[in-house]
């Protein structure tokens, strides 16, 4: 064997000893089957060692992350633009956009319920971006950072030190292993992966962590049921120890394995999201295609480079997975809510009168929603033909409402008790149109703001707490002047939405929440005009190019209830809305 083969079989046998039972039948097709062996290889496991020098012109460092990223960092900072946090990331980007700040999204949505004056812990900071991201977001929170990296921590004290205006987060020198006080959430981006001991490292977590503290992380995972065939061929057992041992990757397991660790720590799995299939990462930033494991002559300067072709191979094949997952300390005391106002609740209501008006059974008479998870199953059972331009991932398909009162009820939750408003845009209805007029059709989501309605109908100034006016070029409505806008299939109608979306963004209050419901796919209806339909990559585009951070995004597929199957007109059969929930910056 070649010093190569000799390195990667140790490696490999590395693994195996520090999988769990059910991953172990897998790991075993690397060739080191015999259970006496791996016993004498025990002491090795939390920490493989690669030669300082393996080929030529490749740099390993000796199972050291701190020189690892080092290193990394030295070729790096030409690109690093302190007033551009996208160019911080050390992970990779996610969605069409090649976001690589969608990363840093996830964790606030996933630690949305923190007290407003929180202390939350970066495991493994990077430079910063994340936490610099966070603070804009999140003034109030007192951010902490751990990396072992001297490079890295003095790039990010230096150039903090510079900015204007300074951060307000530190970055210590140190391993996240031992944090220093306590916290009330600590996250985790593609760092836990190279936890020598992942147990002992959620034990220190848990230790330090407030009742009702929570653990976010991001990274990738062996997948609990990985194809069985692709398990069986040789390169993916090599794919696997290069993994390892280029990326530093001694932290891997499968969520169940991770779930395991986390009970014996007294945390609890709460939330597991595949976030690789729900941004498209093989077909996005790997066009769904595995290349081959380089030979030592073509390996580049940097290990991780090494590494980063194994993980692609091992996430096109379905052996590894990138996902979020969320933990909760067992048995803590929930904190108590700054605003107690009750979960917001997901119903329609027909808004005749001051107080909602009646209960509805769906959105309309004619359609039901929440049906796009149901109809995606039946679809992909049955398909015959898989087109990657056209194939949208699961996740994207949402009941519009429940996401809708999820996320009012965390910023509920989550806001200082203090007087504030909530704007309906065309909440009264086009009575020009022959519409019946609606009063209060959304109070219920206004919680204990005040309810305000917005729209460009006269008879709308019957209404108590209307704005009259075109929501293109609304002088009546104050800048900032409201905490949540939100509007349920108006755009449409709108000539010029982009400059609805200008006044959108010009009355949310920074820190403020704005939600929208648009149709997709939808028959004409002109109440009184009909001008648009919105994919979700375009609710985004118009969010975020003006200032809002989208929390969530996706499409909602309505049917005809049983009563109106045999009803024909101009009604579609099926409906696609599309929703957006996003935060001001």
């Amino acid at each position: 064997q070649s010093s190569y083969q000799r390195h990667h079989l140790n490696i490999a046998a590395a693994a195996i000893w520090s999988s769990s039972a059910s991953e172990r039948p897998a790991l075993l097709l690397l060739g080191m089957a015999d259970e006496a062996a791996l016993r004498n290889l025990r002491g090795r496991a939390r920490a493989p060692h690669p030669r300082d020098a393996v080929g030529s012109g490749s740099i390993w460092f000796g199972g050291n992350v701190s020189r690892y990223y080092d290193s990394l960092l030295a070729g790096e900072k030409k690109k690093l633009r302190p007033q551009q946090i996208e160019t911080l990331a050390v992970h990779r980007w996610l969605g069409a956009r090649r976001s690589t700040t969608e990363h840093y999204k996830l964790v606030h949505s996933a630690l949305a319920r923190l007290p407003r004056a929180a202390r939350v812990m970066d495991a493994g900071c990077g430079v910063g971006g994340a936490m610099l991201w966070l603070e804009q977001r999140e003034p109030a929170w007192q951010l902490v950072g751990h990396t072992v990296s001297e490079e890295q921590h003095g790039w990010a004290e230096r150039v903090c030190k510079q900015k204007v205006p300074p951060c307000r987060f530190t970055v210590q020198l140190r391993s996240y292993d031992a944090p220093m006080g306590s916290f009330n959430a600590i996250y985790s981006i593609e760092a836990l992966i190279h936890s020598p001991d992942v147990g002992a490292t959620l034990q220190a977590w848990s230790r330090h962590l407030e009742p009702g503290g929570a653990v976010a992380v991001i990274d990738d995972f062996l997948a609990d049921h990985p194809p069985p065939t692709v398990l069986r061929e040789p390169e993916i057992a090599q794919a696997l120890a290069a993994f390892r041992s280029g990326w530093l990757a001694v932290g891997l397991c499968s969520p169940a394995r991770l779930a395991a660790a986390a009970a014996a720590a007294g945390l609890r799995l709460v939330e597991n999201r595949n976030i690789g299939e729900e941004y498209q990462v093989v077909a996005r930033n790997y066009r769904s295609l595995a290349p081959k494991l380089p030979n030592e002559s073509e390996w580049k300067s940097h290990q991780g480079w090494f590494g980063s072709i194994a993980r692609r191979i091992l996430t096109v094949r379905g052996v590894v997975e990138y996902r979020l997952l969320v933990l909760a300390k067992v048995g803590a005391v929930p904190l108590p809510s700054r605003r107690r106002l009750g979960q917001i609740e997901s119903r329609h209501m027909s808004g005749v009168g001051r107080s909602g008006g009646s209960r509805m059974a769906c959105i309309s008479p004619w359609y039901c929603c929440g049906q796009g998870v149901k109809l995606w199953d039946e679809m992909n059972a049955t398909r015959t033909d898989s087109l990657s331009f056209l194939r949208l991932p699961r996740a994207i398909f949402g009941n519009y409402m429940e996401v809708f009162a999820e996320r009012l009820s965390r910023f509920y939750e989550a806001r200082p008790a203090a007087a504030g408003r909530f704007l309906d845009i065309g909440g009264t209805g086009s009575t020009v149109s022959g519409m019946r007029q609606v009063q209060t059709k959304f109070k219920h989501f206004a919680g204990d703001l005040e309810y305000w309605v917005l729209d460009v109908d006269l008879a709308a100034r019957s209404v108590r707490n209307s704005i009259v006016c075109d929501i293109e070029d609304c002088r009546a409505a104050s800048d900032a002047s409201f905490d949540v806008t939100f509007s349920h299939t108006v755009l449409e109608h709108v000539r010029h939405p982009w400059k609805a979306f200008d006044t959108i963004a010009r009355v949310t209050k920074p820190g403020g929440l704005t939600l929208h419901l648009v149709p997709w796919s939808y028959q004409w209806h002109a109440t009184p005009a009909d001008y648009y339909r919105f994919s979700h990559q375009a609710l985004q585009a118009l969010m975020e190019e003006r200032g809002f951070a989208v929390e969530a995004i996706g499409i909602d597929v309505c049917t005809r209830p049983q009563r109106m199957a045999r009803r024909k007109d101009e009604h579609f059969p099926t409906i696609q809305l599309t929703y957006v929930v996003g935060r001001k910056v």
